[in-house]
């Protein structure tokens, strides 16, 4: 059984047992989804119009991480304005437990 979830605005592509990187979730350790947008299931498809009905992912959290540092400088020439600051995404691992259609 495949599933098709979003999360944050993002898209995600699961099977059961599969780990993912999601954007993060918070201090919970198990977290269900109920924005599933398409169920797979032995050639079964279910399409959700925008979500399907009664459908959930299960998600086990394994720990929190975060992302590698982006350097962001600005400037202005002639104008003596400089910023350097920097910027550190946080996102969680999981995984997937269950899809319950």
């Amino acid at each position: 059984m495949e599933a098709i979830f979003e999360v944050k605005g993002k898209q995600f592509t699961a099977k059961k047992g599969d780990v993912l990187e999601v954007p993060f979730l918070g201090d919970t350790d198990k977290i269900e989804i109920e924005n599933v947008l398409l169920i797979k299931d032995n050639g079964n498809v279910k399409v959700g119009k925008p979500f399907v009905e009664n459908a959930r992912v299960v998600l086990e959290k394994i720990e929190d991480k975060k992302s590698k540092k982006i350097i962001v400088f600005k400037f202005k020439r002639r104008k003596d304005y400089k910023r350097t600051y920097g910027h550190r995404q946080k996102y969680s691992i999981v995984k997937v437990k269950d899809i319950i259609a």
